[in-house]
């Protein structure tokens, strides 16, 4: 499972260097569309918007490609990126390739304890009638970024100038309109196709895999030890009547408060190994997060890892 590791100066590099990795590593690449299997990508760089060219890396999930062509485009193409000032170059990346299931978790450093991300795949859960891919990346498909991050143990999002975003964080609530979610899975359930993480208030919310650990990540880290538990991520659509059904388990990525972690440390649990990350930038200050922030207090996640 190949860990790769570089800089980059500039977003053009940066899309070059994840899609020469996956490349390497067993995907195809077709136009714009990188794939593997069942899990189709289109990785592009959005132009003509407000705030300039080559600011942004956008990540639009589909069900098929044909000739470079994307077929059965998701709803919201989740994005990295700058808008207002720009990242000062270069800027380091981690790529985290994991198979069994494909699962690819691209993070990016622009200075320290300052990360972004992008990952993608397919749900292993059986019995979806979609395909399962899904799509995660720190910003919502918007040409206008928020400043502000809102979050708690069960969601939030990010307000600025007057507009409400999805949260720093992968499959922790969303947005309001479609533009404004970072993460999407094509589940096929009801009628549907692609549902998008939704949802600010305490009741469940679509693709929200903190409400359900909320409980767990209150009382991380322990104090006894001070260790963190790694917890499951596993997103859940509301379904009719009031119900839901899960429709993902990521096997390569686990939540955890990252108190007493520094950003890229390993947890060795051997045989398994892990690397952590913020979901934005640490803050052990305002560590539950909150409103109108410009970090993610100390929640984070960690990557299964077989680098050196």
């Amino acid at each position: 499972m190949p860990f790769i590791t570089g800089s980059a100066n500039s977003i053009p590099e940066l899309r070059t260097a994840l899609l020469n990795g996956l490349v390497a590593n067993g995907w195809t690449l077709d136009g714009n569309v990188i794939y593997k299997g069942d899990v189709f990508v289109e990785v592009t760089i959005p132009t003509g918007e407000a705030y300039g060219e080559n600011r942004m890396l956008r990540f639009l999930g589909g069900t098929s490609q044909a000739a470079g062509a994307l077929s059965g485009p998701a709803i919201s193409g989740p994005r990295v990126g700058f808008t207002a000032t720009s990242w000062a170059w270069p800027v380091a990346y981690n790529l985290h390739i994991l198979t069994d299931p494909d699962e690819i978790y691209f993070f990016i450093r622009p200075v320290t304890n300052d990360y972004q991300f992008a990952a993608f795949a397919q749900s292993n859960v059986a019995g979806l009638p979609g395909t399962g891919n899904w799509v995660t990346a720190t910003y919502a498909d918007l040409g206008r970024k928020g400043s502000l991050n809102g979050i708690s143990s069960i969601g939030g999002g990010t307000s600025d100038v007057g507009s409400w975003d999805a949260p720093w964080a992968p499959f922790w609530g969303g947005g309001i309109i479609a533009s404004e979610h970072n993460t999407v899975l094509h589940d096929g359930l009801d009628d549907d196709g692609w549902t998008a993480g939704s949802g600010f208030s305490t009741v469940m919310s679509s693709l929200n895999a903190a409400q359900t650990i909320a409980p767990l990540l209150d009382r991380s880290p322990s104090n006894w030890n001070g260790e963190a538990v790694l917890l499951p991520i596993q997103p859940f659509l509301l379904r009719p009547s009031n119900k839901v059904s899960m429709v993902g388990d990521l096997a390569h990525a686990r939540f955890l408060r990252i108190d007493n972690y520094a950003p890229e440390e390993i947890i060795d649990l051997n045989p398994d190994f892990w690397m952590v990350y913020p979901f934005r930038s640490k803050n052990t200050t305002e560590r539950d997060g909150g409103g109108g922030i410009t970090h993610t207090g100390t929640f984070g996640w960690a990557i299964r890892y077989d680098g050196p």
